[in-house]
């Protein structure tokens, strides 16, 4: 392909996909063709491998097979626990999570890849939560060929555009279990999303911006229009909105502001224009634009993420930990993730003596250790 650089005609469309979902399949198949590749969906997972939610996808994969990756075969995908420490925002193929040839011989890619005459996936993180990771993948076929680094480069270039539709998408608390299960996802991380009209009122807000507005120490409490207390950012958000950005194409890029707080803590904010769009189906008539902000640093990695740093875990070991806590013996673990009981056996010897274990029961209470508690 030698479009290197995403079009404005796709990015609006991804900007327009998250304010009418039925929009999403055709958005999908453009992306496929973009990036190269015969097919692209939208969906989350956790790093055990235990679910799998399917938000969107071009319709290109036979259902079937799709409906067999989310009961079974999820289990089995080896680039699971790679993709979740994957850097947010970067394309990532097979070769990039595992060597190649390993993966030939996984019982993932001989019952569930080749059958449907899929070589390679080339995925981006769009966001993790928990223990959940959230991502873009175009599949490729034996036509397209494994992926190559003009590919990588193409979805890394298109996937932010992505990262902040379905930002968009999940401030929007839409009905429907698709769009409520994405409400969900972004609910649990810490970048808080909100929809803001002209006049800087708030229209719509995420758990993690309510908790922002709440807390008092980054905006005007009580304020009938959002105001920062940060003066000079409250200039440039006023001035931004003051902008004739009712009509401005979607594709404008994202204002950046820095905000500090009462206690002198930053935070890092995007100011991104709706445009006309604000006015599509399903999205609140008055918002004209959507807030990101979060923290300046994030205040740390997930409970699996953590105690894979803490303890020099390889993905696979952990991926091991995480099916023995969520599955149980390692018989079910071998049959779960399609590999020999022998291979189990040996990857829990090196979770003992790097963990300091003895036992499973041990290990499960380690992770346990590392999981913060619910709300936290």
């Amino acid at each position: 392909m030698s479009q290197t650089e995403p079009s404005p005609a796709l990015i609006d469309e991804i900007y327009d996909a998250a304010l009418d979902p039925a929009l999403w399949p055709a958005t999908l198949s453009r992306l496929a063709g973009f990036v190269g590749g015969c097919a692209a969906s939208l969906y989350a997972k956790d790093v055990a491998g235990s679910t799998c939610q399917i938000y969107f996808d071009d319709g290109a994969l036979d259902r079937g097979w799709i409906d067999r990756y989310t009961d079974r075969f999820v289990k089995m995908d080896p680039s699971t626990v790679r993709q979740y420490f994957g850097q947010i925002g970067q394309g990532m193929s097979t070769a990039d999570l595992m060597p190649y040839r390993e993966f030939l011989d996984t019982r993932f890619a001989a019952e569930w890849a080749r059958p449907q005459h899929l070589v390679d996936a080339l995925s981006a993180v769009l966001e993790k939560g928990g223990a959940q990771v959230m991502l873009v993948t175009v599949f490729r076929d034996t036509e397209d060929g494994l992926v190559d680094l003009a590919a990588r480069r193409r979805m890394t270039l298109i996937a932010p555009h992505i990262r902040r539709a379905a930002h968009v998408a999940a401030a929007m608390s839409e009905a429907g279990a698709k769009a409520a299960a994405l409400t969900d996802m972004f609910d649990a991380v810490a970048v808080g999303v909100l929809l803001l009209d002209r006049s800087r009122a708030v229209v719509e807000a995420n758990a993690a911006a309510r908790r922002l507005l709440d807390g008092g120490r980054l905006f005007q409490p009580g304020a009938i229009r959002l105001t920062p207390l940060d003066a000079a950012a409250d200039r440039q958000l006023a001035a931004a909105l003051a902008a004739p950005i009712g009509a401005a194409p979607a594709r404008t890029a994202p204002l950046t502001l820095v905000i500090a707080d009462s206690a002198g803590e930053r935070y890092v904010a995007q100011l991104l224009p709706l445009g006309a769009r604000g006015f599509a189906a399903g999205l609140p008539r008055r918002a004209v634009a959507a807030l990101f902000i979060r923290p300046a640093s994030f205040p740390g990695a997930a409970a699996p993420e953590v105690l894979a740093r803490a303890y020099h875990l390889t993905p696979t070991e952990l991926r091991i930990l995480l099916a023995l806590a969520e599955i149980g013996g390692v018989p079910e673990v071998a049959e779960a993730l399609g590999v020999a009981g022998s291979t189990v056996k040996s990857h829990l010897r090196q979770l003992f003596d790097k963990t300091g274990t003895r036992r499973q029961a041990e290990l499960v209470r380690l992770l346990a250790a590392f999981s913060p508690p619910l709300g936290g």
